[in-house]
């Protein structure tokens, strides 16, 4: 089967989640559905804990823009948002399951990953240098706030509107990656 059949079992396994929680997906159902043996399953991946991350990773890194990073998350929360709300059954259905926690890190590995290379395109632009342990503080710190405002977006239902939370984030954090350096330099 080989490529093919990663891409088959995510795509039952999606099209699964549209009504069941991931908890009561089986490697079983998905294969099935997938119409691939368990063998290749397992060939894929080592359990559904690394298909889910196979799959939200794949979906996450369509929305990391190439360039300019510190100028365009803005644009893309709202698109990783927009695409969450528009896929909410699916989205919902993992966060109901024992796989929530997994998901959540998973956004927080994607949102570190974008701003670490946020704060260094800052820090070259403006020509300023920070000690790594600061660096790597602001990152974390960062991330794990676009991590809570998601989780607020999905407790909410993923009803809210995607550009006006990407507006709201936008505000918070202008002008506060700047000022955090210029403290730093002190």
């Amino acid at each position: 089967m080989g490529r093919w059949a990663d891409q088959k079992i995510s795509i039952a396994f999606v099209k699964m989640l549209k009504t069941q929680t991931a908890d009561e997906i089986t490697v079983i159902k998905v294969c099935e559905k997938a119409g691939v043996n368990r063998q290749s399953f397992y060939y894929h991946f080592k359990d559904m804990g690394e298909l889910i991350r196979y799959i939200v990773k794949d979906k996450l890194e369509r929305y990391i823009p190439k360039d300019n990073i510190y100028k365009k998350w803005p644009e893309q929360l709202e698109k990783v948002l927009a695409y969450s709300k528009k896929h909410k059954e699916k989205i919902l259905n993992i966060c109901k399951s024992s796989y929530k926690a997994e998901f959540l890190n998973i956004l927080k590995e994607h949102a570190e990953y974008l701003l670490e290379e946020a704060v260094d395109q800052y820090l070259k632009e403006t020509d300023t240098e920070i000690i790594d342990e600061e660096r790597i503080f602001l990152v974390n710190v960062c991330s794990m706030t676009f991590v809570g405002i998601y989780q607020l977006f999905v407790e909410k239902g993923l009803t809210e509107d995607p550009a006006q939370v990407s507006a709201w984030c936008a505000k918070v954090f202008k002008g506060s990656l700047k000022f955090i350096i210029e403290k730093s330099q002190e």
